[in-house]
């Protein structure tokens, strides 16, 4: 029931605050525990990443990404470039340009697409020599070949 444009019905919260007097806190933090963000947030990222890449990735190959990454390196740095690139956290030259008028729309490296997250980093002809490089590279150190 709304009246004057606000809720008038209860939430969770209102009952917390309100019906109690005491284990205020006790209460909050279990309501906090309770509430389920992150997992929607992981969940609409996956999405978004299975669009781009055009097929749905199931939970199981979600996992080994993710237990793979997290054991590559000891580097709170590079894992948190990683997470920023799973939340899609860096702003695309696209995005950019929505922003700004004055910024070009196209992707900085090869300035001729338009510059969209998953083509500055799956799609680019010149990202895409970048990491044939840097992999080789790798293998070379690591001697995984």
């Amino acid at each position: 029931k709304k009246e004057w444009g606000i809720n008038m019905q209860e939430t969770v919260l209102d009952k917390i605050f309100l019906r109690s007097e005491d284990k205020l806190i006790g209460k909050l933090y279990k309501f906090l525990l309770a509430y389920k963000l992150e997992e929607e947030q992981v969940k609409e990222t996956m999405v978004v990443w299975a669009r781009d890449f055009g097929y749905s990735i199931n939970l199981d190959q979600w996992q080994i990404i993710w237990d793979r990454n997290k054991k590559i390196t000891m580097a709170t740095a590079y894992k948190e470039n990683l997470l920023k690139m799973f939340y899609r956290w860096h702003l695309p030259p696209a995005r950019l340009a929505k922003m700004f008028k004055s910024q070009s729309p196209n992707c900085w490296k090869c300035s001729i697409e338009w510059g969209t997250y998953y083509h500055a980093w799956c799609c680019c002809r010149k990202a895409q020599e970048y990491w044939l490089r840097t992999g080789s590279g790798w293998r070379k150190c690591w001697v995984l070949d």
